[in-house]
């Protein structure tokens, strides 16, 4: 056999098992699974995130972005959005950031018009806010049970009466 076609063929044979591929195609992104965000703020919105991740490979090399991945991106903007105005503080800088770059995706998808580099804005975005999410929602203040004295009552709404009047000096003998 040739030296060159040995080359090309040792090349070829190296490329099909260096890439890996499902019975359904190519292998997608390594998404993160519901169950990651169960402790997270952003559960509500787990899968919505994650066909966040499974739509960005889909976007293409540029140009025209098949429709139903754009229909599939506003879905998920849409529900993203709203679940982003009453957000936890320490996940909603991450989500709006997702929820403009997904924005910035559709519209140049919807003109026909998408370019890669607005793709790689929304994997990073997309990242941030995986990492935000899946952290543990901050836990609630611990109830602090307090036992009053029994001579002190509070009063309705939680304000304690006003001290009673300390009682008057003792007159002084001195006449």
């Amino acid at each position: 056999m040739h030296p060159r076609r040995s080359a090309a063929l040792l090349g070829l044979l190296l490329l099909t098992a260096c890439t890996s591929s499902t019975p359904d195609g190519p292998a997608g992104p390594d998404l993160p699974a519901e169950a990651d965000f169960a402790r997270g703020a952003c559960a509500p919105v787990a899968a919505d995130l994650i066909g966040v991740g499974a739509a960005i490979p889909r976007l293409g090399e540029g140009g025209v972005v098949d429709q139903q991945v754009k229909d599939e991106l506003k879905a998920v903007q849409d529900r993203i959005f709203f679940f982003a105005e009453s957000a936890a503080p320490a996940v909603k800088p991450e989500l709006d950031v997702l929820v403009g770059s997904l924005g910035s995706v559709r519209i140049r998808a919807d003109g026909n018009s998408y370019e890669t580099a607005l793709g790689e804005v929304l994997q990073t975005s997309y990242d941030a806010a995986v990492v935000a999410c899946k952290a543990p929602a901050a836990s609630p203040a611990p109830v602090v049970e307090v036992t009053l004295p029994p001579d002190l009552t509070v009063a309705p709404g939680g304000s304690a009466p006003p001290p009673a009047p300390a009682a008057p000096p003792a007159a002084s003998p001195s006449g």
